[in-house]
């Protein structure tokens, strides 16, 4: 038994880290999700406020229509509806692409 848990130990993957690294990453991080399905208009009309105010690199853009994706969004917002925002940091949690842009100019612009 100690010799299959000593095998399984050296085949396992070491990661190694810097704590003040990873406090950094997690600081720099988007606390906002947005959840979008490509080719929707009133996703494109979000990202496009996005990019029109240059606050697209606050925002995790989520494609919606991946399984994982869809299925955290049932979660989140008890909907299947995009867009859909998550502020982390706030527990926010927001549908209505016009309500979202009014949301990120006042938190971001």
């Amino acid at each position: 038994m100690k010799q299959l848990l000593l095998i399984v130990a050296l085949l396992s993957p070491v990661i190694i880290t810097n704590a003040a690294s990873d406090h950094v990453d997690q600081k720099t991080q988007p606390q906002l999700e947005l959840y979008v399905y490509p080719g929707c208009p009133f996703c494109k009309k979000v990202i496009q406020h996005l990019e029109e105010n240059n606050i697209k690199q606050f925002v995790k853009i989520i494609n919606a229509n991946e399984a994982i994706n869809y299925r955290r969004l049932q979660v989140l917002s008890k909907s299947t509806q995009c867009p859909f925002l998550h502020d982390k940091k706030n527990n926010i949690k927001m549908l209505e692409s016009n309500d979202i842009k009014n949301y990120l100019t006042k938190e971001l612009v």
